[in-house]
């Protein structure tokens, strides 16, 4: 069952994404019912207009702009890969234009960075870092404190873009050649240090801890899957390092002290309960017992056999046969109860 935490990361992430889209989103609006050949018709006026507006002053860079996310946008609302190509390209070249005619503007490349990521994160990745990292600059520059919130969602961007190039070439090693990375100073486990960092700079609005915690399990977790449980295991240790003593950073936007109580016990198990799993394939079961029991000493073990499948685990190790059957029936009783946290096994 997926847990709370990873449903939790996972719209946060999600959200970053769907931020972005509406960022250069001209057309489509909550509760819009038009059919998608009346948003069509509504975005080639738009075209229409900006190419006027371009005719009539040339020299300035708002035409190109708005005729660039014009085309993100005619881009996303076409299923035919000629056209998708043709989109673009035009939007490209009229953000270059546009930002060759301003280069302080920085949402343009916020937005030239969206289109190269919708199409191929892989092959664009330098170009799209490139303009984040741009699009910070000018922001910290301009001094707008009412900007913070655009650095922050860029600097989860960066750690997202970071994160799925580590998860491809982890999967695929080959891709490493094709894109030109040199192997002898490029590791794919890198990046995922490298995205552990910019999520832990876009700290700063609440709720953004949450990618923290996301990057640090995408690393351990994919680490755990390839049977590499020493990196899997630094990864679930790094949780104090980067959220804090006592997890402190997970209090960020909770309403009161109850609910950083209870995010703080749920940070806390579900990190212990990956290290007491990496413990357990590394054979040193003393330690993964010491993590184990802290999960029963938080009384969630009345709901979820797994966690006494995997202490018993632990028993048998250390040579408490009895502790380990008793965990066993204790398991067997409660049959397929769901557990509050995804237990890989």
């Amino acid at each position: 069952m997926i847990s709370q935490a990873t449903l939790l990361i996972a719209k946060t992430l999600g959200l970053l994404f769907v931020l972005l889209v509406t960022a250069i989103s001209v057309s489509a609006q909550p509760g819009d019912t038009r059919s998608p050949e009346e948003i069509r018709q509504h975005l080639e006026k738009g075209l229409e207009q900006a190419s006027e507006e371009i005719r009539n002053h040339p020299e300035q860079y708002g035409g190109y702009e708005r005729r660039a996310r014009i085309y993100t946008e005619l881009r996303g609302h076409t299923n035919d890969p000629a056209e998708r190509e043709f989109y673009t390209e035009k939007a490209l070249t009229d953000f270059a234009r546009s930002i060759e005619l301003d280069p302080d503007f920085w949402p343009n490349y916020r937005d030239r960075a969206f289109v190269r990521t919708v199409t191929d994160r892989l092959k664009n990745f330098e170009d799209i870092r490139s303009d984040y990292v741009t699009a910070i600059r000018l922001i910290k520059v301009s001094r707008h404190t009412d900007s913070d919130y655009d650095i922050q969602i860029l600097y989860n961007q960066l750690a997202d873009l970071y994160m799925f190039r580590g998860e491809s070439l982890v999967a695929n090693p080959k891709l490493i050649a094709e894109l030109y990375l040199d192997t002898s100073e490029y590791s794919a486990w890198d990046d995922f240090d490298k995205g552990i960092a910019y999520a832990k700079k876009g700290v700063g609005v609440p709720a953004h801890w949450w990618n923290v915690v996301a990057a640090i399990l995408r690393k351990g977790d994919l680490a755990f899957k390839r049977r590499d449980y020493e990196r899997a295991l630094g990864a679930y240790q790094s949780d104090e390092e980067l959220l804090g003593k006592d997890l402190a950073l997970v209090c960020e936007g909770a309403h009161g002290y109850d609910q950083c109580e209870r995010l703080q016990r749920d940070m806390l198990l579900t990190f212990s309960i990956r290290r007491g799993r990496a413990y357990l394939k590394l054979g040193r079961a003393e330690d993964a017992l010491r993590e184990l029991n802290v999960y029963f000493e938080k009384a969630y073990h009345l709901e979820c056999p797994d966690i006494f499948v995997l202490r018993a685990q632990a028993h048998w190790a250390l040579g408490n046969d009895e502790l380990a059957k008793a965990d066993e029936e204790t398991a067997r009783k409660k049959g397929s109860n769901s557990c509050p946290f995804d237990l890989q096994k």
